[in-house]
């Protein structure tokens, strides 16, 4: 907070300095001010008065340092930000997928009550990157009960290295449901 303090009042200072030197130049453009020569016997120009029209070296390094001790800081922000909301959109996008995925799970088993595993890509849609595994099963050892309850689950996830599995390091999202065996459902035209 100390820094920040500093750096404001600083640029704030520097500021009034250019304002000022600009205000200057400018009434010596308009011809406001007289500019007094060294010519002997004529007085000295008051005490502040700028006679030259630029900036000297020392103020160009110095305000060039106080710009890029703003910038770079600012900079590192707008790229950590934009990271952020890469990693938000491709999270967004997955779990899009996984919604898609499992309701489309869902539906197959209801329909046809099989037991199926599935693992494939989304480059149909134009996203050969991000691929998924799903699992239908009534089996009691993933959770069903045979003939009458279904566990449907999704893994979707970035695949980085196209081997159709997650790995270390790759975006993932896994979504389960369970249905039941009705007979609505399976009455149900295909």
């Amino acid at each position: 907070m100390g820094r920040a303090l500093f750096l404001s009042t600083f640029a704030r200072h520097i500021s009034y300095l250019f304002v000022e030197r600009c205000a200057i130049n400018s009434c010596l453009n308009s011809g406001a001010l007289t500019v007094y020569s060294p010519v002997q016997g004529s007085p000295r120009p008051p005490l502040g008065l700028c006679t030259h029209r630029g900036f000297s070296l020392l103020e160009m390094v110095f305000a060039t340092g106080l710009l890029a001790g703003i910038l770079v800081p600012a900079l590192a922000v707008l790229r950590d930000a934009m990271a952020i909301s890469r990693e938000t959109t491709s999270r967004s996008l997955l779990a899009n997928y996984a919604v898609h995925t499992l309701e489309e799970q869902v539906a197959l088993g209801m329909g046809g009550w099989t037991n199926n595993n599935d693992a494939d890509t989304f480059a149909a849609e134009g996203h050969p990157g991000i691929a998924f595994n799903s699992v239908r099963s009534d089996n009691p050892s993933d959770g069903g009960i045979t003939g009458s309850l279904m566990h449907v689950g999704v893994t979707v996830f970035e695949d980085l290295d196209s081997d159709l599995t997650p790995g270390v390091g790759e975006l993932t999202l896994t979504m389960r449901t369970k249905i039941a065996k009705l007979a609505t459902y399976e009455n149900e035209e295909q």
